[in-house]
């Protein structure tokens, strides 16, 4: 008997299945008018009708919190801070008539407002209120400056967007802006300076090396050490190093950031005297900011461990030596990794004492993946396989991708042998790496297999022979996930919002863009069922219109997770109804980030299966797995405080 064609077909019997079977029936209401020409079906928690009444309510509910929201912006224009990206796509969703109430408020009697609305014109790719900017800079008071620059500097952050460079070519474009912003480098108010001088930099504003360099003596010691990380940004010469090793001596430096930006270019350099000054000076941070030994890892002692590594030359073997013995855990890592890069003769000596050593054992797994891959050695393999005989969970996870990294026969095998012991994703990742197949065979396969188009194959192969290989990536290699992402039939998102309230209705965005089409959410809204206005642990009333229905779900609290089953349980009801055969198809991520494929689930299940992208039963995975890593991480906090206790 095939009983993985019989799970096949019964999962996706399952998937196809998703809303389309009756719910129960709720009882009637006594004495309510039970005679109607519209359908309706309720369950326990889901509602769907197509009662025209309910429809235009449910529309006119929207519209009211679209509208709200909408105000909302316009009414706290006097404020700073960063815009986010569903404040920018409303403003984009309702463009003109966005742009109009900007520009009306270029007039307003507030300069405060007048400045914002600048600003959010610029985020809205237009420079008409950039006159407002140079105008401010040039008569406004003290604390109009300060909001115009960082308007400037904020109108640029679009984290994950190519809006973010070509808003600062609006901002380049206009010769009297840039004039005025680079004068405030040599404003009296020390305050404007620093806010210049970010400014500046961030925009990479041409001529703001040499007016930085011309008022660094004046400005406090943060704004100074600050500063260095722009001026190393524009260029490096000694005149600059000298300048800003002074401002290092002077004292303590305020974040590993500051000082790691500087000195790179120099501890990097070809010039003995500058590499060792700046190397030299990475000892001292390091100095200075012991190890305590009790929060985990800090990138305060990680990143100049980092530069010092990665500018480590032969002659600095003994260093690399001593970092090994003396730092504890992950710390050992970088100077792992360039022993192996300098060929230093005992590098293979160190790192099977940190794999024998459960203190260092981490560092050398993660040495390994970077520094590694493909290296073939037998008896580091030994090393691993011996320490994974009593490893579990995550350390087994992380042994078994140092193995296979590795590269050779010997090493795979022992992962594959205790396979069992992982999680379906990591050992279908580690299948998918086995067989390599090119963008062009996958493409080919899951074209034949009916899962994406002609149309959509070509962009797929076209989007990767644009893509630059990196270390971690080959262009002319991928995954089925990576290419099902590429061709938008995928929908990937951290199902922890870390906010109140969840708004899943601003999930269902992502849903729509990445359904071809065939999920047209309209009139998209949420309510908190809060008791009161300190509940928040309340359930949520998620509605939304598909296809004339209103859909009507009622979600549970989670916290600041996603009720993730529920919503694509109503996502893919509404997809059926449509009459529509794809579906929402969960993927194992491994992690707190969910992932879904939209797609026949006949189709997709069996190339899944054979292009090794493990499918998900339970579509709360991502928060379950993130929720577990929650505790696990407060759990090693606990441990920690019990240990200082301890010793007090």
């Amino acid at each position: 008997m095939n009983f993985r064609a019989i799970f096949i077909g019964a999962f996706a019997a399952a998937l196809l299945n998703v809303g389309c079977e009756k719910h129960a029936p709720v009882a009637p209401v006594p004495g309510k008018n039970m005679s109607h020409d519209f359908e309706e079906e309720q369950s326990e928690w889901l509602e769907i009708t197509t009662d025209p009444q309910a429809l235009t309510a449910a529309r006119q509910i929207a519209e009211r919190a679209e509208q709200a929201a909408f105000d909302n912006i316009f009414e706290s224009l006097n404020g700073r801070g960063y815009v986010d990206r569903e404040t920018i796509a409303l403003l984009t969703r309702r463009k003109p008539e966005a742009i109009d109430r900007l520009m009306s408020l270029l007039n307003d009697e507030s300069t405060a407002k007048r400045i914002v609305a600048a600003k959010h014109l610029l985020l809205l790719d237009d420079d008409r209120g950039l006159v407002v900017l140079t105008e401010a800079l040039r008569t406004g008071k003290p604390t109009d400056v300060h909001l115009a620059i960082d308007c400037l500097n904020e109108s640029r952050r679009e984290y994950f967007s190519k809006k973010e460079t070509s808003r600062a070519r609006l901002v380049l474009g206009h010769p009297p802006l840039v004039a005025r912003l680079l004068a405030k480098i040599d404003d009296p108010d020390l305050d404007v300076v620093r806010r210049a001088v970010e400014t500046c930099g961030n925009l990479e504003l041409p001529g703001s090396t040499e007016r930085i360099l011309q008022n660094l003596d004046r400005m406090a010691l943060k704004d100074q050490q600050r500063a260095l990380v722009w001026l190393a940004k524009s260029t490096t010469n000694l005149l600059i190093f000298e300048r800003g090793m002074a401002i290092l001596a002077k004292g303590s430096i305020e974040s590993d950031y500051t000082l790691v930006s500087f000195l790179k270019p120099y501890a990097m350099s070809d010039d003995t005297e500058v590499r060792r000054r700046a190397r030299d000076e990475l000892r001292r941070f390091l100095n200075d900011n012991p190890d305590d030994g009790q929060t985990g890892y800090s990138s305060t002692r990680l990143t100049p461990l980092e530069l010092l590594a990665q500018s480590a030359r032969s002659e600095d073997a003994e260093m690399l030596r001593e970092i090994v013995r003396q730092e504890k855990g992950l710390y050992k890592q970088p100077a792992l990794e360039a022993l192996f890069r300098l060929k230093v003769p005992d590098a293979k000596t160190q790192l099977l004492n940190c794999i024998e050593n459960e203190d260092g054992r981490r560092a050398a797994i993660y040495a390994i993946e970077r520094a590694l891959k493909n290296h073939h050695d037998a008896e580091i393999s030994a090393a691993l396989v011996k320490a994974a005989t009593t490893a579990e969970g995550r350390e087994l996870a992380d042994i078994s991708r140092a193995l296979w990294a590795l590269g050779d026969s010997r090493s795979r095998a022992a992962v594959m042998s205790w396979k069992g012991r992982l999680e379906p994703e990591i050992v279908a990742t580690f299948q998918a790496q086995a067989e390599n197949p090119s963008v062009e065979e996958i493409c080919r396969r899951a074209q034949a297999a009916g899962v994406i188009t002609v149309a959509q194959a070509s962009k797929v192969q076209r989007t990767y022979a644009d893509s630059a290989p990196s270390d971690d990536c080959d262009a002319q290699t991928a995954a089925l996930e990576g290419v099902l992402g590429c061709a938008e039939l995928m929908v990937m998102f951290d199902a922890e919002t870390g906010m109140f309230p969840n708004r899943h209705d601003e999930l269902l965005a992502d849903f729509a863009a990445a359904s071809d089409g065939e999920f047209v959410p309209e009139a998209a809204s949420e309510t908190a069922l809060q008791e009161h206005d300190e509940d928040f642990d309340c359930e949520y009333l998620l509605r939304f219109i598909a296809g004339g229905r209103l859909y009507t779900g009622r979600l549970r609290s989670f916290g600041d997770w996603y009720d993730v089953e529920r919503t694509v349980e109503m996502i893919n009801r509404a997809v059926a109804d449509s009459g529509a055969v794809r579906r929402f198809v969960g993927v194992a991520t491994g992690g707190q980030i969910a992932a879904f494929v939209f797609a026949d689930p006949e189709k997709l299940i069996p190339l899944a299966a054979e292009l090794h992208m493990p499918l998900l039963d339970d579509v709360n995975d991502a928060m379950e797995k993130g929720q577990a890593f929650e505790r696990q991480v407060l759990e090693g906090l606990n441990d920690d405080m019990d240990e200082v206790s301890d010793d007090e």
